[in-house]
């Protein structure tokens, strides 16, 4: 995948590279940047460009921006809904199809025989799905930790799992870890894949296999 921003001539190719930092000194290119970032993950017009194999492809299916790691949610309507098909897709196969249906048929015994005891007629649908089931006990993926790095890290894991390999665009991230939780961050990055780009305000540390490009005080690219 390659995020080109056609402003600035800046290019993320991530067949060269798995973690990109791009450092903008200048404020209102950073806040240019950031706000076509924005509109981009919102289907407005935009500097940037998301493509594969030469074909462009819809930015918000295919990236995702963290403007504050700690408001990041794992149970995301699209993280569930992936969640539930293959929950869904699961309890298809045999063992866990008798098991359902077993349920299912356990949970209109219990409606015939609670209606039975009204004064008035209940109507029911025999075919509801076992994914109604999931949203009525407000199923969701547990991902109880305050340590930020173990939420970062768990929350691109899974949703990678469940969404398919995206890029993720984390807004000044240094500001939150330290130099070795940034290390430690990437080592998992490396290992697992993931697709990073950095957008820092600030020339922090070096970190090792990350692939820097500054945007001066006086506009100069610098890569």
């Amino acid at each position: 995948m390659k995020l080109l921003n056609n402003k600035y001539n800046i290019c993320f190719d991530f067949n060269e590279s798995n973690i990109f930092e791009l450092v903008c000194e200048k404020p209102n290119i950073y806040n240019d940047l950031v706000c076509d970032l924005y509109n981009a993950n919102n289907d407005l017009d935009s500097h940037f460009i998301l493509s594969k194999d030469d074909n462009l492809i819809e930015f918000d299916k295919n990236c995702e921006i963290i403007f504050n790691p700690f408001c990041i949610d794992i149970n995301n309507k699209r993280n569930i809904d992936k969640f539930y098909g293959l929950l869904v897709n699961k309890s298809n196969y045999d063992e866990f199809y008798l098991k359902k249906n077993e349920l299912f048929l356990k949970i209109f015994e219990f409606v015939n025989e609670v209606s039975f005891n009204i004064d008035f007629p209940v109507l029911y649908d025999e075919d509801t799905e076992v994914k109604n089931l999931f949203k009525a006990i407000n199923l969701k993926i547990d991902m109880d930790t305050s340590n930020l790095l173990e939420l970062l890290d768990s929350y691109i894991k899974i949703t990678n799992r469940l969404q398919g390999e995206k890029i993720y665009i984390l807004i000044n991230l240094k500001s939150f870890l330290s130099l070795k939780e940034i290390k430690m961050f990437y080592e998992s990055a490396l290992y697992n894949k993931y697709k990073l780009i950095l957008f820092e305000n600030i020339d922090r540390s070096d970190v090792e296999n990350e692939r820097k490009i500054i945007i001066d005080n006086d506009g100069c690219i610098i890569a």
